[in-house]
């Protein structure tokens, strides 16, 4: 799908904010979500409870002021909407990254 597309899609949506799973440099989108807040943050994150715990080996989280740490890797909201993050480059998905030891996507 082309970025006019994407964008298109989005018109006459609710904005959507980009909620990511970070560790040092690297970033993977766990999900777009309307609600900018912790119930969303943690809807977003049990929504994909299998791949966030694929990615991460954990499966209790502890919750800081507007965050999530499993483990190593802390979830929260990166300050972009999906129309940002269209326009200045997606974060890969949680649900299409290889993991070690996978033979095919998640």
């Amino acid at each position: 799908m082309t970025q006019e597309q994407k964008l298109a899609r989005l018109h006459n949506r609710p904005t959507g904010y980009e909620v990511a799973a970070i560790k040092g440099e690297t970033r993977i989108l766990v999900a777009y979500c309307q609600r900018h807040s912790f119930s969303g943050l943690r809807n977003a994150v049990y929504n994909r409870a299998e791949k966030v715990v694929a990615l991460t080996g954990k499966t209790e989280f502890q919750s800081r002021k507007g965050d999530m740490l499993l483990g190593d890797w802390t979830i929260r909201f990166t300050g972009r909407t999906q129309r940002d993050a269209i326009l200045e480059g997606e974060l890969p998905y949680v649900g299409e990254i290889k993991l070690a030891g996978e033979s095919h996507a998640a």
